[in-house]
């Protein structure tokens, strides 16, 4: 039995009250009693009589409405400026006779006159206030003239430009538009209908208050409705509005935390996260002791329940969240025990706000996340999301149909709308890919889909490495299929060492030539000392780490480049220097790799693949007999130098 201390229970700990403070909140946000009902089906829940008093509400959307059609037929007021005629009259006959012009004639300006006075009668209206109401889908104004108002259809008011349009053409025969532009006549042209603003938004808003917002009354001990009643609009009203009401009446916080039925709940809470704290304990320490594992998991047990309060909150349809992706990530990530264990916890946490009957959302979704874990084991390519969220759909709908046929007396009362909220189910679980990047960021994890990405040849890091140090290159690919093969051998993460064994010497790219593998003749190790050498050995460890870091490579990817060497030394430079300067006069640190050594299986592989793939580039016969030999001396000797310890 594992022992339980002060620092290993902390974070378990916290991360389990905050989990449930999370979930219990998000309950007190929603209104109790939430039920599922829609018109023209039979009501399914237990009788509602009425404990309270309170008004029937018209529907927000009805009631939207009608005030929507007053906003569009109210008329806007518009102040009638009587002297603005007659002023740009008087200053087209005074500017047109000073003018001197010939062609300016008597008969011209008197022509012009009426016509703007036409057009001063009919109303000049601001342009962009023209366009915006006729946009709104207005038909009439309201011209207020001293203590009169008329109605005049807002077609037949005049922008500006409209007006002036109208002065060049309404007589192009007798009077040439040319003739017409010589007076200017847009500079006596302004809007002589100023918008009321004040009268306007005054008038609408006692518009609005006429528009009814309630139907009926229903009195406290009236029966609302009764099982196996078939709903209608009135009684879907009754419905909405007696849980409205509800809702307000057990708002108060300080009422609902401290009511029984919130204790319970919060017991109910407590005993399931403790639950799954209990497993992760005894059947997965490893994910136990782990900060990116724990909080991801409680992360996936916490946000569904959270959601589900708040398509309740909001009258929406629980069906249309995807569940299954607690059963998908938690599978991905962990394991197949793991993620049901995960997923069931998950699921009887989101049945706690249900007031009625929870059976077919349990039974429904329960088979969608076995589904689910059965059917992806592993991530690494869109088409198996596309198949697995195909299969969780037509399952959900085929148990969801069993169920229905055993409450229902013909198929004609199938609730269509429930088969619809499945399929949006099924798409929303599309949304699984991209959001693994989004948790990948956030918890620290490498999906499958990560370490294929990675693979490709073509990414920036290994295009540029096979060109700047092509016998690296090589040698990485060659270590890479090498350790795949065992790691497949031994039932190890093959995707993991592979991608981990094509960046494990990614720092070579910065000093190249100074590696064999990389080297056509001459060696530029013969210009340098020992420690020299050994230096720029050493430190393509620590420049790998540096550009894994600058391209962003995951954590488990850079945990490979630093254990690769692990804190082995670079002994063809040790031991030149020791025969050169004796042994008591060479630091052994100078020529030990400062990384540490291989912590899991699949970087032992990588380091046993490594120190092989690059011996046996040395062999001058390659034989069954001699590549055993070789590889049994390599590893005898790092086992004996205690790497995998």
């Amino acid at each position: 039995m594992k022992r339980l201390t002060r620092i290993n229970i902390v974070r378990p700990l916290l991360t389990l009250l905050v989990c449930a403070s999370a979930i219990l909140l998000s309950m007190l946000t929603a209104s109790p009693g939430q039920m599922d009902f829609e018109m023209g089906h039979p009501w399914l829940h237990a009788p509602i009589v009425a404990d309270f008093n309170f008004d029937i509400k018209i529907p927000d959307e009805v009631v939207e409405t009608n005030r929507d059609s007053i906003r569009r037929t109210s008329k806007p007021y518009f102040d009638l400026q009587p002297s603005a005629a007659a002023s740009a009259i008087a200053a087209l006959r005074s500017e047109a006779h000073s003018d001197g012009s010939k062609r300016i004639t008597p008969r011209l300006i008197n022509h012009a006159a009426s016509l703007l006075s036409a057009v001063y009668e009919r109303g000049i209206i601001d342009g962009d206030m023209k366009a915006t109401y006729l946009a709104e889908g207005k038909q009439n104004i309201l011209v207020v003239d001293g203590v009169t108002g008329t109605t005049h259809r807002l077609s037949d008011v005049l922008s500006p430009r409209e007006a002036y349009e109208y002065l060049m053409t309404a007589d192009t025969i007798a009077f040439r538009r040319a003739d017409m532009a010589l007076l200017d006549l847009g500079r006596y042209l302004t809007p002589n209908l100023r918008f009321n603003r004040e009268k306007t938004q005054h008038q609408e808003q006692e518009d609005l208050k006429q528009v009814a917002t309630i139907q009926g009354h229903v009195y406290r001990g009236e029966r609302i409705i009764d099982r196996g009643e078939l709903l209608t609009a009135t009684d879907v009203s009754k419905i909405a509005s007696y849980i409205e009401e509800n809702s307000k009446l057990h708002a108060s916080f300080q009422d609902r935390i401290f009511s029984l039925d919130f204790g319970g709940k919060a017991l109910i809470v407590l005993s399931l996260l403790g639950v799954m704290m209990i497993y992760l304990y005894l059947f997965r320490y490893d994910l136990f002791e782990s900060r990116h594992s724990l909080y991801l998991l409680f992360a996936l047990v916490t946000a569904f329940p959270i959601i589900t309060n708040v398509f309740l909150h909001n009258f929406i349809s629980v069906y249309m969240i995807p569940f299954a992706m607690t059963a998908i990530f938690a599978r991905i990530f962990t394991d197949t025990r793991t993620a049901f264990m995960t997923y069931v916890v998950m699921l009887l946490l989101s049945t706690l706000p249900f007031a009625d009957d929870a059976f077919k959302f349990i039974l429904t979704e329960l088979i969608a996340g076995l589904v689910a874990i059965y059917t992806l084991k592993e991530l690494s390519e869109r088409a198996q999301l596309l198949r697995t969220a195909l299969n969780i759909t037509l399952a959900m709908m085929a148990i969801g149909f069993a169920y229905d046929i055993t409450r229902i007396d013909s198929l004609g009362d199938l609730s269509v709308n429930w088969y619809t909220y499945i399929v949006v189910n099924g798409v929303a679980l599309l949304f699984a890919y991209p959001l693994m990047y989004l948790i990948e960021r956030l918890f620290g994890f490498t999906s499958t889909v990560t370490l294929v990405e990675l693979n490709n040849i073509n990414s920036t890091v290994l295009r540029k490495m096979s060109k700047v140090a092509p016998g690296t290159f090589i040698h990485s690919m060659q270590v890479a299929n090498l350790a795949a093969e065992v790691a497949d051998r031994i039932g190890a993460k093959a995707a993991l060492v592979r991608t981990g064994a094509l960046y494990h010497d990614i720092g070579k790219m910065l000093n190249a030539p100074f590696f064999t593998e990389n080297q056509s003749g001459v060696n530029p190790h013969d210009q340098l000392t020992e420690k020299a050498s050994a230096d720029i050995i050493i430190d393509h460890v620590r420049q790998g780490l540096h550009l894994a870091e600058r391209y962003h490579l995951p954590r488990v990817i850079r945990e490979f480049i630093e254990t690769h060497h692990g804190r082995s030394l670079v002994r063809y430079f040790y031991l030149q220097s020791v025969s050169k300067h004796g042994e008591e006069q060479v630091a052994r640190e100078d020529f030990t790799y400062p990384g540490r050594n291989p912590f899991t299986r699949e970087q032992a592989i990588l380091m046993m693949a490594d120190a092989v793939e690059a011996a046996s580039r040395s062999l001058k016969v390659y034989s069954e007999e001699t590549l055993t030999e070789l590889v049994d001396r390599i590893i005898d000797k790092q086992v004996e130098a205690g790497y995998f310890r």
